[in-house]
């Protein structure tokens, strides 16, 4: 979902973008990681009960570099695919101008201006007049 001053939407576009094979790489990386660090954490006691919290500290790192990595690999995407970033943030503008939503910062007024009054005339013509419901206008 499109959000003012979020980039969630285009990482998602972007993700989508991105080869299954390089996402099942990570994916299996993160599990593989999770399996071997949990077996070592399990088998630490028998060595030293107290190393079992610092082998669960790392997996937390190990966890955490991982996602960092794969940040990485998103933000390279987005530098490699310039053409959709910016089509993004021309459609994220035009939806969010000044950061807010449109129909808090364009008024009818500037509507009026751009399609004079035939406007008017048109949205009574074509717009049901049912309470409590919002209609998009192609214009």
């Amino acid at each position: 979902m499109l959000q003012p001053r979020d980039e969630a939407a285009l990482n998602e576009l972007l993700k989508a973008q991105i080869p299954a094979a390089v996402e099942s790489a990570f994916a299996d990386a993160a599990q593989a990681l999770d399996a071997q660090m949990t077996r070592v954490i399990e088998e630490l006691p028998a060595v030293d009960p107290t190393l079992a919290g610092a082998a669960r500290s790392t997996l937390s790192r190990m966890q955490h570099d991982l996602q960092t990595l794969h940040g990485k690999m998103i933000q390279a995407a987005k530098r490699r695919d310039e053409t959709l970033r910016r089509q993004f943030i021309r459609t994220q503008a035009l939806t969010f101008p000044a950061g807010h939503a449109q129909e808090r910062s364009i008024g009818f007024v500037s509507f009026m201006n751009q399609y004079g009054p035939a406007l008017i005339e048109r949205l009574v013509d074509e717009l049901p007049l049912d309470l409590g419901q919002h209609w998009i206008v192609q214009i």
